[in-house]
């Protein structure tokens, strides 16, 4: 090779290799959606990189094998996080607008395992993370799982039973954690004391709030259930929101669409989210208010 194509190479501007890091921010108090970008901008940054790591053989539902993994604990992790008790729960957000409520406290044995490398013998590493296509369709997947620098691994005991509509089968890199208080969180979307009502909002936190947020609060996910256009008129009866929640068109992964088909949902599980979808596209949401830190 020519030495003026030798300088001319080695003049070339490297690309970093991105580091693996993470936000974590408080929720401010009061009414309103979520930052125009996630992470906001007060976020703290935390390098991964620098916290000490473990090499765990573990079993990723995602994937549906076993592999050693090296990264932290999720549990480690969150008991170093500042914000005090009135805190008690964390929303993981993930890079493709999923989030997902945990306890700031988990148990050990079931705390998601951060995973920053991952290896098959144990002596070579690789700190990238194969996409995944959805379940069905391995080569024409339009839009497949996607991973960053860091894959979360959930490690709970059902980990190899997990049904297709689980929200850990498809969640992507984890890009930020924020500090809420878990009944003030919760309490912005209790808009109504009746029984059906509540049942629906129950529903919807079990089912649909991973992915669907609420007039801008929440999952980007998924379609927000009320702006720009409530799922109750998009929907026309609660009829119809069952067979669209309960059945899978036959093409609708190939098409591109994530939602897998949420078979254990009853028809009157259903009746009960209309109702609660209902009153949220006529209510404001309530503010979020939590305990006032001493």
């Amino acid at each position: 090779m020519k030495t003026w194509l030798v300088l001319a190479l080695l003049a070339l501007p490297m690309v970093a290799e991105a580091k693996p890091t993470l936000s974590v921010w408080t929720r401010a108090p009061g009414t309103s959606a979520e930052p125009a970008v996630i992470p906001p901008p007060e976020a703290k940054l935390i390098d991964l990189g620098a916290k000490r790591s473990r090499d765990s053989k573990l079993y990723d539902p995602q994937y549906g094998a076993e592999a050693l993994y090296r990264g932290i604990a999720l549990d480690d992790l969150l008991a170093n996080l500042p914000g005090g008790p009135a805190f008690d729960q964390v929303l993981l957000r993930f890079d493709n607008g999923m989030v997902i409520p945990i306890s700031r406290w988990p148990e050990m044995d079931d705390s998601p395992f951060l995973a920053l490398a991952h290896s098959s013998d144990g002596t070579t590493w690789s700190t990238t993370f194969e996409a995944l296509p959805k379940k069905g369709h391995p080569a024409d997947d339009p839009r497949p799982i996607r991973f960053t620098t860091n894959k979360l691994v959930y490690r709970g005991a059902d980990a190899r039973e997990l049904p297709d509509w689980s929200p850990w089968r498809h969640v992507s890199s984890l890009v930020g954690i924020e500090l809420v208080n878990a009944g003030a969180w919760t309490r912005q979307f209790a808009l109504s004391k009746d029984g059906r009502v509540t049942q629906g909002l129950e529903v919807f936190e079990r089912y649909c709030s991973a992915c669907h947020g609420v007039r801008g609060v929440g999952a980007r996910f998924g379609w927000d259930v009320v702006t720009p256009i409530p799922m109750t008129e998009h929907r026309s009866s609660p009829g119809v929101l069952y067979f669209h929640v309960k059945y899978r068109e036959l093409d609708a992964a190939k098409r591109g669409f994530m939602m897998p088909a949420l078979s254990p949902v009853t028809e009157d599980e259903v009746t009960s989210l209309w109702k609660w979808l209902d009153l949220a596209a006529k209510e404001p949401l309530r503010p979020y208010t939590p305990p006032v830190s001493r």
